[in-house]
């Protein structure tokens, strides 16, 4: 599945989409939630384990487990954690929330992600040629949606006159 990524400028409207049932529409592709998710923690996953494969990959792996910061030649200081966070550019989509019954809602999805190398099981990886494996990583992904329309808070007459009594304004 190819999908043409489009960069916007990050917000703080995004928000987390939870429910695995709700559908994105995306060109004239349509996923649930569950699904989109599991398409893109394929991806990751192939180009993690793509490049271990790769050459270099052992390399990688032991160049992060054994990296630390070196402070005028007195201080070491190793990593505790070999980790990767990410968020994806912007994708123009539609959501249809089943729970709020508003219909399709045009907006951007992103894709945050983190991959850590090094769960507690692989502390002091090595890899040995003999028996090439590789750790497995821990990824946490979360798919975020941002409205193009805000939606307006909901204000009654009655509510406005409250609001006014309190505040002493006629």
């Amino acid at each position: 599945m190819n999908l043409l990524l489009r960069l916007s400028p990050m917000t703080d409207n995004f928000y987390p989409l939870t429910c695995d049932y709700d559908l994105l529409l995306i060109d004239k592709d349509t996923f649930t939630v569950a699904r989109f998710k599991e398409f893109a923690m394929d991806s990751l996953n192939k180009t993690i384990y793509s490049r271990c494969s790769s050459n270099h990959g052992p390399e990688i792996f032991n160049y992060l487990n054994n990296y630390g910061y070196e402070i005028d030649q007195k201080i070491v200081l190793t990593l505790t954690q070999s980790s990767w966070s990410n968020v994806s550019t912007s994708v123009e989509c539609k959501l249809l929330s089943l729970t709020s019954g508003k219909g399709w809602i045009s907006g951007k999805l992103i894709i945050k992600s983190t991959v850590n190398f090094f769960p507690e099981d692989y502390k002091n990886f090595t890899y040995d040629p003999k028996s090439p494996s590789y750790p497995k990583s821990e990824i946490d992904m979360e798919l975020q949606f941002c409205p193009d329309e805000l939606e307006p808070l909901e204000t009654s007459d009655a509510s406005l006159d409250e609001l006014r009594q309190k505040l002493q304004i006629y």
